[in-house]
C-alpha cells in the first residue's frame, strides 16, 4: 500500500479559511479559536480547521488501510474518512491531546491526553481511561501494551486491546 500524502497549511483567520475552503468543509472546534490551518489528504480530499491551540502542534496518524486520517487539534480529535471525503466523527477528549500513537499494524490509535488515554479502532472507540493526575508519557510496547508515566512518576501497564491493567513494571525495565 502507498503511503498517504498529507499537507498542512496555516493561514491567518477564519475568514481566510472561508475563503480557501467550502463551508462544509470547514471544521471549527471551539467555541474560541486562535488557530486556523487547511488539511489536505491526496491532493483531493480538502478541510478546514479551527481550534483553541494550547500550545502543542497539529499532529496526525494515517491508517490506510482503512481510509482514515486522525487528526488531532487542541483538545479534539477529528476522523477523516478520506475515501468518501467526509468526516467520519469530531470529538472533543477531556483534556488536551498530547500525541497521537498507533500500534505498528494500525490496529489501533491511541489518543495520549493531558488527564486521560481513549484508544480507537477504525472509528470505534475500544476503552478510555481518567487518571487522577497529568500524565507526563505515554508509550506503545510490543503492540500489546501501554506503557504511562503519572506526573508523580506511578507508572502503568495496560493493554491497548481492552484497557486491562497489567502487572505494573519493575523498577529499571522502562
Amino acid at each position: 500500500m502507498t503511503p498517504v500524502n498529507i499537507k498542512i497549511e496555516n493561514v491567518d483567520s477564519l475568514r481566510e479559511l472561508q475563503n480557501l475552503v467550502s463551508k462544509e468543509n470547514i471544521i471549527v472546534c471551539n467555541d474560541v479559536t486562535n488557530s486556523y490551518c487547511t488539511f489536505e489528504i491526496d491532493n483531493n480530499c480538502r478541510f478546514g480547521v479551527a481550534y483553541c491551540n494550547y500550545g502543542i502542534g497539529l499532529s496526525y496518524q494515517a491508517d490506510v488501510s482503512r481510509g482514515l486520517v486522525y487528526l488531532m487539534a487542541g483538545d479534539m480529535l477529528i476522523c477523516i474518512d478520506y475515501i468518501n471525503k467526509q468526516v467520519a466523527f469530531a470529538e472533543k477528549m477531556g483534556s488536551v491531546i498530547y500525541e497521537l500513537l498507533a500500534d505498528s499494524k494500525n490496529n489501533f490509535v491511541v489518543v495520549f491526553c493531558e488527564l486521560d488515554v481513549y484508544v480507537y479502532s477504525g472509528t470505534d472507540l475500544k476503552w478510555k481511561l481518567g487518571f487522577g493526575e497529568i500524565l507526563e508519557t505515554c508509550e506503545i510496547r510490543n503492540d500489546e501494551y501501554l506503557y504511562i508515566v503519572s506526573e508523580s512518576n506511578e507508572s502503568f501497564l495496560l493493554s491497548i486491546k481492552d484497557g486491562s491493567i497489567k502487572t505494573p513494571p519493575t523498577e529499571g525495565s522502562h
